[in-house]
């Protein structure tokens, strides 16, 4: 089997089973494949893949040892999905899921032994399975909500 790169990297989704972004345009995928050499694309340490209205993450450096804070939007699109073992196997130490992810994959972030910290929105509305297995030394998880304020307008909550 050929190795398709995406900016001298595996492309992920050849890597990591398909999402339902990428399961539900294939045909787009494709088409987009055979126009620019490949569909996973990079932005600093995140590979991703884009949709037709969003963004989802397939990858990430298994060597950061720091602190990650995913980036709500990419290409003027909401990061909307986190791919299965996009970040398993990983070093890093915490990390924050912005309120535009509404699913998490399968074992996403499984096998990150030092992950402490976890921080997700009320607009998750899909955590795969053993999406956080055997993080060991995970022991701090903020849940924040998503709440309209008097004028109606969504307002961050400051809680945990």
């Amino acid at each position: 089997m050929p190795r398709f790169l995406a900016n001298n990297r595996p492309a992920a989704s050849f890597r990591k089973s398909l999402g339902p972004c990428q399961f539900g345009f294939a045909f787009a995928m494709l088409i987009r494949f055979a126009v620019s050499g490949g569909y996973a694309d990079q932005f600093g340490d995140f590979t991703y893949v884009e949709c037709v209205t969003s963004i989802e993450i397939t990858d990430f450096p298994d060597d950061f040892t720091g602190n990650v804070v995913i980036p709500a939007i990419l290409c003027g699109k909401p990061v909307t999905s986190i791919g299965s073992r996009a970040f398993a196997d990983g070093k890093l130490k915490s990390v924050v899921i912005p309120s535009s992810v509404i699913r998490v994959g399968d074992h996403a972030f499984a096998d990150c032994r030092f992950l402490t910290s976890v921080t997700y929105y009320d607009t998750l509305d899909r955590l795969g399975s053993e999406a956080f297995g055997d993080c060991a030394m995970l022991n701090n998880i903020r849940f924040r909500r998503l709440h309209a304020n008097r004028h109606g307008l969504p307002d961050r909550d400051g809680g945990g």
